[in-house]
This record gives C-alpha cells, structure tokens and sequence, in this order.
C-alpha cells in the first residue's frame, strides 16, 4: 500500500473512533461499554421540552429540569426534580453538564393571578358614592390541559426504577410476578416524579409547544432504564441494539408435558407482560390476538357424532367387487395348474409319457369336474351365510360413532372469561409471538396443569404448545441462545468468576449442539430438554433470583466451543477420581476426539471411590465441574485455558456471532 493511501486509512479509522466516542460525552468507559452491549430501544416514552430549553422558556413555561444521576453502587439512573436528591448521586447526560436529562412540570396545577371585582356590601366604607365598584387581585388554580403523571415505580431485587406515563403499564406491572412498587423516596408521596405529555400526543400540540420526544432504553442485562431527548445518544445507542440477531440463533426447549385427556380437566394458563398473537404454526395465521396481562387459559374438550353410513353393493365399490376380483384370480390360477401338471409328471417320474400322459388326463378331467360341483355348492351356502351372518355388510346401513376433540382458548379479565378461539383438534401447533414483532423484551408466564399450587413459570421469548402423535401436548420456548444462558439453572453465577464463565461457554455450547445436531425430540416439536436429562434450563426466574449470571454470560457472548469450526459436543459431570475420561474409552464412540482423558487433580473427589462416582452419575467425560472451580479459585487459571485443558485441540475460544 502507497504511503498516501496509508495515511488516509488512519484518517478515517481515527475520525470514526472519535465521532463513536464524542457523543458519550460524560460516560465512564464501563458505561459507555454497556451502552453498547446492553442497552435496546423501546420506543418514545412521552414528550417533555429540550434540556436546552432557554431561560426565557423556562421562566414562561414554568417547567423544571429534570436531573439524570447514576448510581455506580446500585447501576441505575435517577429521574428527579430534587436539587437534594440529585446532588446525593453522579451526574451522568451527554453534552449537558448540568445533567439535565428534559425540562417538566413539577405539578400539574396552574397558579395565577386575576382582577375581581370586591363583592357588593364588603366595600369599605369611605368609598365615595358613586364611584366605580373596588377591585382587587387574587390567586388562581387551574388543572393544566393535557399533561399526565409520570409514576416512579422501585422493583428491590434488581435495584431497578421505571418511570411510565402509562397508567396501563404501571398496572401491568405493579400487579406481575416482577411486582413494581410506587417510590415515593424521589418523588410526591402518590410516587409522581413530574408530569409531561403522554406519547399520544397529537402533531398539533407537539409542534405549537415545542416539545420533544423521550425515548427510553431498557438494560437487559441490569434492568436499568434511560430516558434521554438527546438524539446523538439515541444515534449512538440504537447503532447496535441488542436484537434478537445478537442473541444469536434460536433454540427450543420442551418445558413439560400433559395428556390430551388431562386437559379435559385442566389447563395451560398462560399471560405475558406485553400484547401477542396466537398463530397456528410459526409465522402461521393468527387466530387471536391478547392484550398483555390477561389470563389465557388453553384446553381441549370432546364433541360425539353419529352418522348413518350407506354400504355400496355394487362391484364399483362394495365388497361384491372385491370378491368378483378374487374368483376371478382364482379360475386364473386353476387353469395354469392344468396346463403344466402332466408334462411336469412326466419330467419328475422319469417315464414313458405316451400312455401315462393319457391316463392323467382322464383323472385331471374327473378331478376338475368333481371340484366344479362342489365349488357350485360351496359358493351357494358361502354367500348365504355370511348375508345371513352380517346383514349389514353389502344390503343395509352403518351407524358410525365418531369421537373429535376441539381446542378451547379463553381470555379471563378480573371474573370475566371469554372463548376468543374454539378450533378442531386437526391444528398440530400454536405458536405465541408479540404482536410488535419484538420478543428481546417478552416475557411469559405459564401454569403448569396439575400442578398442586397456583405458580407461574416465566420465559423469555415466545412460546409454543404442540400436539404430538403419541398423544401428548407440550409447552416448548422458543428463543434466543444468548437469552436460554441467562437461565441455566446449573449454576448460581457467585463463584469465581473464571470458572462462571467456563460453565456458561460449556452451557452454550451444549445448547447449540442439540439446535444444531439433535433430533431425539423434533417429533414433539423442540431441541432440547430443559431438565437434567439435557441440561437444566429454569428460565426467566432463575435468572431474577440469581441476576449474576446474566453479566456473566455477556462477558462471554457468542463464544462455543469448536473443534475444526464445527460446533463440539460439552459433556460435563461434578467430580472426577484424579482423571477425566475419553468419550470412546466410556461411550464407545470415536466421533469426539476432543473429548480425551486428561489429568484432573483439582478435580479429584476427596472420598469417593471410581464406582461411587459412576454410580453418582459422575459420567467423567470432558469437563470436571470441581476440577474448573478449584483451579479458577485456588490456581489463578483463566476461563479459556481450563476449556482447553479439559477439551483437546479445540479452536480458538473467539465469538461466533456479534
């Protein structure tokens, strides 16, 4: 390359670091790292005005800066109209050193002032008669014209605020399995922390006012929330949302199962946090639409019909035709018989055919003749019978019982249900999706049938419920491999953090196998179990009650384990007696060579013997779950060299997908 053309490359690399970099303005590195990692766009929250509204506006409109602070402690932002409050935290918005975020309103009551008149008789009484009634000036109040309170909801287990206009959304989510709280801590005692102007607002109002649209930002991997009128953040932000494209592939997962006849008695009970569609297959028709929070409740009943059925007598498509067939190949038969049974007599018997010949022809022709008679009177008493027998047979009619079961959905609001859906059991599959198209952020909860309490299950992603052939119906998820990580129920997250990040390389891996390679459970509709006998997938809750894994698993996003760039098999087991072994030396099988035995002291069970462990379920193949804790934790080793430790001659441990 010329030297010219060298210095121009530099150029623009150094021109698109530093305009990537400029609009983070007051960001920490860490923050700005997590903008771009975890941060997803949902869209204008409501209207406010500019934080570089001026001081004539400001005065004029008599709205309040709203400050954003960030807590490092808890990582979450702080909407507040409280010079106190926001002097207790770190400022943090790009290009306003003043951390102004927008300008609201702190109230939505109007104060003034008007001139009236002093009512007759509250004179005073050295007024001059005659003269013009006294005025005086007063305060006035007025409830201000479409503006709406912005609630300042607190869920503790993620030290996460959400600030909604939505009287909706704030419902929806105060009364979830994720329950929200009012926070009064920054805000009025009802929890309002300002008011603005709802996201609905129409193009008239907006542009007379002069007001500008908040977006908000949600943080999968912390659920903090950003709200920001900036739109180099917005520019920034939105370059690399974390869509399901960066969550890599999708994977099913069979939840649990129930009998078709159990459903008759019980039933999914499904709701989610936003609106959905119910499909009758993948990218299928959509059958119905639910709007979030409401309880769908998915069952089966079963209609008898009777019919009378006519039997066709004819030889077109009764049985006569069918027994015309047969005689017919039978005489066909009887006729060859006759022609090649003398000359094969003759071959067999080694004689003379001359007069032999003659005398079976004589026998042949008695023969058939006598059969003929009898066949005569056997057909007579035959076709007698069986009329006789089975009257309904050829002459009369069937009456058939026919037994269909149908699928009902029903939408239950407060104590009111309503059937949206009744369709014959014909329909292999329904498949949940949200209505918006957007499933990063979709979370379901789902009731098991014939379970003992009243508890729901959450899942990420979008769910499906498949009739198989063997009489069962399955609740599958469907989402995105990053997303199942989140939940691997193998671990907890608070271990070292080297060995947490083997366990989610091998947990990812292990599920990418089974989407790539498996097909034990595609006849019911998915790829892998989401118990022990795969690996053990606990969903959205598991990732709620333990959010360390989350972080975790994004340290390490997009990385699988490869041998010779095909995706490898990650067995794993607990303990080991000193060393791991072969997949050939244990499974017999030579098609997983990275799967060899090695030395795993640090791994070593301290009491059990080879047979205890075996009989333990300590198959001792590939990674020793003991053996990566102790050397992470005691001998300093790196997530990557343990998997190569553990896993001979893979590829370099590099991210499959952005």
């Amino acid at each position: 390359m010329k030297q010219k053309q060298k210095i121009w490359v530099w150029l623009v690399l150094v021109s698109f670091l530093f305009s990537s970099v400029l609009p983070l303005g007051n960001y920490n590195t860490a923050y700005a790292a997590s903008i771009y990692q975890h941060y997803t766009n949902e869209g204008i929250a409501f209207y406010a005005y500019s934080n570089a509204s001026t001081a004539e506006e400001i005065s004029q409109k008599d709205i309040s800066p709203v400050y954003r602070s960030y807590s490092s402690t808890d990582t979450e932002h702080i909407y507040t109209t409280s010079e106190i409050v926001k002097n207790g935290y770190t400022l943090d918005q790009p290009g306003n050193a003043a951390g102004i975020a927008f300008y609201a309103y702190e109230s939505n009551i109007v104060t003034g002032t008007a001139i009236q008149n002093i009512p007759s008789g509250t004179e005073p009484q050295n007024i001059p008669a005659g003269t013009e009634p006294q005025t005086e000036i007063v305060t006035t109040t007025a409830t201000r014209e479409g503006v709406v309170p912005v609630y300042q909801l607190y869920y503790g287990p993620l030290d996460s605020r959400l600030y909604t206009a939505s009287e909706t959304e704030k419902t929806a989510v105060m009364s979830g399995n994720m329950p929200y709280v009012l926070d009064s801590s920054n805000a009025n005692a009802d929890g309002i922390a300002f008011y603005v102007y709802p996201k609905d607002t129409a193009a008239e109002t907006i542009t007379k006012k002069n007001l500008v649209p908040v977006y908000r930002f949600h943080n999968t991997a912390n659920g903090d929330y950003i709200y920001t009128t900036d739109q180099n953040e917005v520019d920034t932000t939105t370059k690399t949302p974390a869509d399901i494209s960066s969550l890599g592939p999708e994977i099913s997962v069979g939840l649990w199962n129930t009998n078709k006849s159990d459903l008759d008695q019980t039933a999914f009970k499904i709701k989610a946090n936003k609106d959905y569609n119910i499909r009758d297959k993948q990218d299928g028709n959509i059958l119905a639409q639910v709007t979030a929070g409401n309880v769908t409740r998915v069952d089966t009943y079963t209609i008898t019909t009777t019919q009378v059925v006519k039997d066709d007598d004819s030889g077109g498509g009764g049985g006569g035709g069918k027994k015309k067939k047969k005689k017919k190949k039978k005489k066909k038969k009887k006729k060859s018989s006759k022609k090649t049974t003398p000359s094969s007599s003759a071959r067999v018997l080694g004689v003379s055919t001359t007069k032999k010949t003659t005398v079976k022809k004589k026998t042949v022709k008695k023969k058939t003749a006598k059969k003929k008679k009898t066949k005569k009177k056997t057909k007579k008493k035959k076709t007698s019978f069986f009329e006789f027998l089975v009257p309904t047979a050829y002459a009369s009619n069937r009456i058939v019982t026919t037994n269909t079961q149908y699928l009902k959905i029903k939408i239950k609001q407060g104590d009111t249900s309503t059937t949206i859906l009744e369709k014959n059991m014909g329909v292999q599959e329904l498949y949940l999706d949200p209505t918006d198209g957007d499933s990063s952020d979709m979370i379901f909860s789902t009731w098991r049938p014939g379970s003992d309490y009243d508890k729901y299950y959450r899942y990420r992603g979008e769910m499906k419920i498949k009739y198989t052939d063997n009489d069962n119906i399955w609740m599958i998820n469907v989402l995105p491999l990053e997303q199942y990580v989140w939940g691997m129920g193998e671990m907890a997250g608070d271990g070292p953090e080297e060995h947490s990040k083997v366990m989610t390389v091998i947990f990812r891996t292990y599920g990418k196998w089974y989407a790539d390679y498996a097909t034990k459970y595609l006849p019911w509709g998915f790829r892998i179990l989401s118990t022990s006998s795969s690996q053990i997938y606990s969903g959205y809750d598991h990732e709620v009650a333990y959010p360390l894994i989350k972080p975790i698993a994004e340290e390490t996003r997009g990385i699988i384990v490869t041998y010779k760039k095909e995706t490898a098999l990650t067995p794993y087991s607990s303990w080991t007696d000193g060393r791991t072994r072969s997949f050939e030396e244990h499974w017999g099988s030579k098609d997983y060579p990275w799967c060899q035995s090695v030395d795993d002291q640090y791994g070593k069970h301290p009491s059990k013997t080879t047979e205890e462990l075996f009989a333990s379920g300590n198959h001792m193949v590939g990674l020793s779950a003991h053996g990566s804790l102790y050397s992470a934790r005691d001998h300093g080793w790196k997530y990557k060299d343990i998997l190569k430790h553990y896993y001979t001659g893979i590829d370099d441990l590099t991210p499959r997908y952005p």
